[in-house]
């Protein structure tokens, strides 16, 4: 199991929390940032609780599991990272969504 916080000189990756549900219902609302998804807009607050609450029994990417992983610039959540871990912890499913006022950074690709 990969062990979080996650941490790089700019960034902090931690598992998305309630108190991320906000931030998470905005920007997967934002047509920029769902073009490439699957999910449906608005994707709205209680959805977020949802996502969130579904998987608030683990404490990161676990074998047969989705997480998602919120991506942190400071205190301010720039984006997530899903993680889908597969095949006994031998095959690794990576995702990367980030708000579009943080695109262009670079945060994907360091995260």
């Amino acid at each position: 199991m990969i062990s979080l916080p996650l941490a790089t000189d700019r960034l902090s990756i931690v598992m998305m929390r309630a108190e991320h549900a906000g931030t998470l219902a905005a920007y997967r609302s934002d047509p920029e940032v769902a073009r490439y998804q699957e999910w449906e807009i608005p994707f709205t607050l209680e959805m977020a609780h949802r996502l969130i609450a579904g998987q608030s029994h683990v404490d990161g990417p676990v074998d047969d599991t989705w997480v998602q992983l919120a991506v942190q610039h400071g205190h301010e959540v720039v984006g997530d990272v899903a993680v889908g871990i597969h095949d006994s912890e031998r095959q690794a499913n990576i995702g990367y969504s980030i708000k579009s006022s943080a695109q262009g950074n670079g945060y994907a690709t360091e995260a």
